[in-house]
């Protein structure tokens, strides 16, 4: 059966309303309204070969230069059942809950620590042979010479290259309303150490994770157990306790070592508000147990930091191509990782209010 030719040009505007519930807060008096993103994409096929790219931009949120490539590749679909597949190029990282392991817009605690929807370049293999689903990638590295990058990277003096990961999924399908995915995940591959690629001093680092996702009507669990570990050698002279990572350009300090639990649990509800056709209300807890020697890191201001915590609660609102999400979001310890309050062992929160519009010629 032939493949029809199809393009599609899409693209969006995300914006946010943030009120930071604690002392020292740089905000505007009753928090502050603010662009999130703006993006744009195509996605297509012509017979076997698809591709999709999206570019993002963001003066306030983003930081310089201010854009990013969201993804950025091209895909040949083969075998008898058209169930094999070759990916090139800049894309999702199969590491983790399959398809995503978390509901908010903020993102769980796992997106923080880049252990889920993470992007990295290079090329991937799929197969997909009735319920099951394998995954085996290799990746050179996890920017594309991006200074600014979506999803959490080693970056500064650390690199992550030649990385190989893996991925092994089934899902059990118990009528259309009612289906659970299992999955494991591994990954392995070589920590580089410095500003340079000549830089002599080459570390390791891998991550192994066993995820569930579980739809039973209207309702949906999600969770992940996660060890991972970042090996800095003891001759070289960079930080062997705490790694540099980024966000959106903002970088921060997350343990080289530890075991991250993720829960995320929601329900949707089908409504008729006005235009609202689609309710959905979740809440996503991650725990971070610090793995290094002394159970302790330092943050990026220098402070002794132990377990992490971060939760959000939320109810997104669907009106056709208008999205609303409105999030309470706690942390302990969470400074860097979800961006709440202070890592002196107490809890602190903030309320995100998300609003986006996402516009495709698919649907006119």
């Amino acid at each position: 059966m032939s493949t029809p030719n199809h393009l599609t040009l899409g693209g969006g505007l995300v914006t946010e309303y943030q009120y930071k519930g604690y002392a020292y807060a740089q905000q505007a008096p009753g928090g502050d309204f603010k662009l999130d993103y703006f993006e744009v994409n195509v996605k297509g096929r012509h017979g076997p070969l698809s591709y999709a790219a999206e570019e993002r931009f963001s003066g306030v949120n983003f930081n310089s230069p201010y854009q990013l490539l969201h993804y950025g590749w091209a895909a040949y679909r083969f075998g008898a059942a058209g169930d094999e597949q070759i990916k090139v190029g800049y894309f999702k990282v199969p590491f983790g809950t399959l398809p995503y392991g978390y509901q908010s817009f903020w993102g769980n605690l796992g997106y923080y620590m880049g252990l889920t929807d993470n992007q990295a370049a290079g090329i991937g293999y799929k197969y997909t042979p009735g319920n099951w689903r394998f995954d085996a990638d290799f990746f050179k590295n996890n920017t594309l010479g991006q200074t600014t990058t979506y999803g959490i990277n080693p970056v500064g003096d650390y690199h992550s290259v030649n990385t190989g990961n893996v991925r092994v999924g089934y899902t059990f399908h118990e009528g259309a309303a009612h289906r659970i995915t299992f999955a494991w995940s591994g990954k392995a591959g070589q920590l580089e150490l410095g500003p340079t690629p000549n830089n002599q001093h080459t570390g390791k680092q891998w991550a192994t994770a066993a995820s569930i996702n579980g739809h039973w009507g209207p309702w949906m669990l999600q969770m992940q157990a996660t060890a991972y570990a970042y090996h800095v050698p003891g001759s070289s002279p960079y930080q062997r306790h705490s790694i540099t990572v980024e966000s959106y350009g903002y970088q921060y300090q997350i343990p080289a070592k530890g075991q991250l639990y993720d829960i995320s649990l929601g329900k949707n509800f089908g409504i008729s508000w006005g235009p609202f056709h689609k309710l959905q209300v979740y809440d996503d807890y991650g725990y971070l147990k610090v793995a290094t020697p002394s159970r302790r890191f330092l943050d990026a201001s220098g402070n002794t930091v132990g377990d992490i915590q971060l939760n959000e609660t939320g109810v997104e609102a669907v009106a056709g191509p208008v999205y609303l999400w409105a999030e309470l979001i706690a942390g302990k310890n969470a400074a860097g990782p979800g961006f709440t309050g202070y890592d002196n062992g107490n809890w602190y929160s903030r309320i995100n209010v998300a609003m986006a519009y996402y516009f495709s010629t698919a649907n006119g």
